[in-house]
């Protein structure tokens, strides 16, 4: 278990520092919001050193080797820090980093997501809700409103808890945990550990338990939806929004239009979908075929090249599906007032959580069967819809290209009449 947690850590924290470097390379500036300055709407920037001193109305997303935020948000706080990150202003949403360092000491009105290798929440902290916390070494010494669930391997506890507090010490250790003298929680206490812990005399907890954990392989481990799963899946996300944001700086209005494809047209677009899904099909049937056909001529590489195509085709329609859905869910959630890359976020967000809580379920005996099923026709649908709608896309802007060419030559055709009249 230890050194699982450790490998898992050590590969989360080197995908977030090549995160912040490839950042860092691909942006110059050094973005600063003063203290006088207000941002309306979201304010999404990547960048080596990143300072908000001033007001955001919107959401604060951001990639960066550092953060610093000492201004007010009113949306959520998103971000992939290789670095540091200091939180020390008012941000009235949810906080949601990936970082290497986090010091807390604002006040965070709704829920805190963290995962890094030492986490600081100190005395000046204020969460209003639930926080939720993955990291090697974890010190909390401020005010959490809500529940309290840490992962880590060091764990320090002070401050007031006015819900449930959970603790996994996942390094086996009885040193690995501490209650520092003076702690009030008003809820539940529960520590995961190998030993139990006997709390000082001077601290307050409205109750408290010891659960046992024993050390055991990953392939005896129990399934569920581990921290670790979760944050597996939030890397993998933000990557390809690494990857989709790319894409759309490239072709902007490309994507723009296939996710307004699925909205104004969704049964054009799974139309279209299906029938790239029976094309695919077919290809494989075809690729069957001459595998027998070249099994017989005993010339191997031509099955290979054909193979590695039909591999690159199949997993670019995945990729690329994922975007005009993503695309067509944020702007939903928007209301159309974020921009495209706030848009994407959301809607990759949402298609995350969605997986997530249906790989939980599945975990479930009584909705095992349901939820697979459901989680099936999201991934069916995310392909069929998203693929139609960039299929259908593409075709629209070949159209327009042959249309444009066409006037083009008409009038260049006319020109050349009329000059040979005169």
């Amino acid at each position: 278990m230890k050194k699982g947690w450790k490998v898992f850590l050590c590969t989360l924290l080197a995908i977030v520092i090549i995160c912040g470097g490839i950042f860092a390379f691909a942006y110059g500036e050094n973005p600063v919001i003063s203290a006088d300055q207000t941002l309306d709407g979201d304010f999404i920037t990547a960048a080596s050193d990143i300072t908000n001193e001033g007001h955001v109305t919107g959401d604060f997303i951001c990639a960066a080797q550092n953060l610093n935020n000492n201004g007010t948000v009113e949306g959520d706080i998103i971000a992939v820090v290789s670095s540091h990150a200091a939180l020390s202003g008012n941000v009235r949403g949810s906080v949601r980093i990936l970082a290497t360092d986090i010091n807390l000491s604002g006040l965070i009105e709704r829920n805190v997501m963290i995962a890094s290798e030492k986490v600081v929440l100190d005395h000046n902290s204020n969460i209003g809700r639930n926080a939720y916390i993955v990291g090697s070494t974890i010190l909390s010494e401020g005010i959490v409103r809500g529940d309290l669930t840490i992962v880590g391997e060091s764990i320090t506890l002070a401050g007031t808890y006015e819900g449930n507090v959970t603790v996994n010490n996942s390094s086996g250790k009885y040193l690995g945990f501490k209650v520092l003298p003076g702690t009030v929680i008003k809820g539940k206490l529960t520590y995961q550990g190998a030993d139990n812990y006997e709390l000082p005399a001077d601290v307050i907890a409205g109750e408290y338990e010891f659960i046992r954990t024993e050390p055991s392989n990953s392939e005896q481990a129990k399934p569920g939806l581990s921290p670790g799963k979760v944050i597996k899946q939030i890397i993998t996300m933000l990557i390809f929004y690494l990857f989709a944001l790319m894409i759309y700086k490239l072709f902007p209005r490309f994507f723009v239009k296939s996710g307004e494809l699925i909205r104004t047209q969704p049964l054009n677009a799974a139309g279209v979908g299906v029938a790239t899904f029976g094309c695919l099909a077919g290809g494989g049937i075809l690729l069957i075929l001459l595998l027998i056909l070249i099994v017989l001529i005993s010339n191997l590489s031509v099955l290979g090249y054909l193979l590695l195509i039909y591999i690159f085709i199949i997993a670019m329609a995945g990729l690329l599906a994922t975007i005009p859905v993503s695309m067509w869910l944020g702007n939903i959630v928007s209301n159309g007032k974020s921009k495209a890359p706030g848009s994407l976020i959301k809607g990759l967000a949402i298609i995350t959580f969605a997986r997530l809580l249906l790989d939980y379920l599945k975990t479930l005996n009584s909705v095992s069967g349901i939820a697979g099923v459901v989680l099936f026709i999201i991934n069916a649908a995310i392909w069929v819809f998203g693929t139609g709608a960039v299929i259908k896309t593409i075709s629209s802007v070949r159209k327009a290209a042959n249309t444009q060419a066409e006037t083009e030559f008409a009038e260049e055709y006319s020109s050349t009449d009329y000059d040979t009249f005169i």
